[in-house]
């Protein structure tokens, strides 16, 4: 959107959305008339991002007291393992900070599970193993197991904390004032944009230089050049036919990777007591139930600030896929 601001005055453009809402994953629900939550994103890399300037932000600290770990793991008969956790986790983040201290340019592309295969960390068993890699690695952020992410990922996330800050726990309260935040800026009306609009095919005319794009409604628009932004995955089904994208591209678009989270939010009637801890619960499925949350924990900011219970539940990847695709069928 904020191209807007730089394309001619004289050019005519329009902006289609798929969907009934505007924004994307920036998405926000009223839980109250007080509290809002956010579906989507939900923090901000640092201090310095570019879009903190259109939301406020907080900075989300787990315990208040920094000695303390906030993070209690149930094991999958809901005892509490995290004297056993504790142990692996520290062990892990020692080698994870080893393993980023010795990367180079020529380093192997390889698998964070692969590097770090030499380091001798002794798993009992794979929840554990899993435990350690969500909560003191990087997947419960890049929805990622070790075995999926490669170490040249650490390069990027060292990278990144140089140019965005240090700061990557920035909550943000109400993503939603993002795109209205950046329409402002660029000057550009979203009463523009053409709702309920999903776009099934974009062909090419050589001869006449033109794309023809079809909608699902039945609508036809002719233009001399398009901008498509969707998701990688929509992209890898082929949900949209496109003809000017050869067969080694698509190859190299199958190939990027995807993740895939999921957030749930309850709000309780009744306040309870306060729990600062994290809890890493067990996940299943049953044929006729599904619990594919990984973790649960209190919002200290809304009991803090309302005197309400927030309860937010948060998973990543196959578990994020697995509960979408059970609650799609129930509701």
């Amino acid at each position: 959107m904020l191209q807007v601001k730089y394309i001619p005055q004289d050019l005519l453009f329009c902006v289609y959305e798929s969907s009934e809402q505007i924004g994307g994953r920036t998405k926000s629900v009223k839980l109250s008339d007080s509290i809002t939550v956010n579906l989507g994103a939900n923090w901000l890399a640092g201090q310095n991002n570019v879009l903190k300037k259109y939301v406020e932000t907080r900075k989300d600290t787990f315990s208040e007291d920094q000695e303390k770990l906030a993070i209690k793991v149930l094991d999958v008969s809901f005892k509490d393992i995290t004297t056993e956790y504790i142990s692996l986790s520290e062990s892990y983040i020692m080698a994870l900070d080893s393993l980023e201290t010795s990367l180079h340019d020529d380093s192997p592309f390889i698998s964070i599970e692969e590097a770090l295969s030499n380091k001798e960390i002794k798993y009992p068993n794979s929840y554990l193993k899993s435990a350690v890699e969500f909560l003191a690695g990087n997947e419960s952020y890049s929805g990622h197991s070790d075995a999926m992410s490669s170490q040249g990922d650490l390069i990027v996330d060292a990278i990144a904390r140089k140019t965005n800050g240090d700061e990557y726990d920035l909550i943000v309260d109400d993503t939603s004032k993002i795109v209205n935040g950046i329409a402002s800026q660029a000057d550009f009306s979203l009463e523009n944009v053409n709702l309920n609009q999903k776009c099934v095919s974009i062909q090419y005319n050589e001869e006449i230089g033109n794309y023809f794009i079809d909608f699902d409604s039945k609508k036809k628009v002719i233009a001399k050049s398009v901008i498509i932004t969707v998701p990688i995955a929509q992209l890898q089904k082929r949900k949209i036919e496109m003809n000017f994208i050869p067969e080694s591209k698509w190859n190299l678009i199958d190939k990027l990777p995807t993740a895939h989270f999921a957030n749930v939010f309850v709000l309780l009637e009744e306040t309870i007591a306060f729990d600062e801890n994290t809890w890493y619960i067990p996940t299943f499925d049953t044929d006729d139930l599904v619990q594919p949350f990984r973790t649960v924990r209190m919002d200290r900011y809304i009991h803090k600030t309302f005197g309400k219970t927030l309860l937010h539940f948060m998973t990543v990847g196959e578990n994020a896929k697995k509960g979408f695709e059970f609650f799609t069928v129930r509701t």
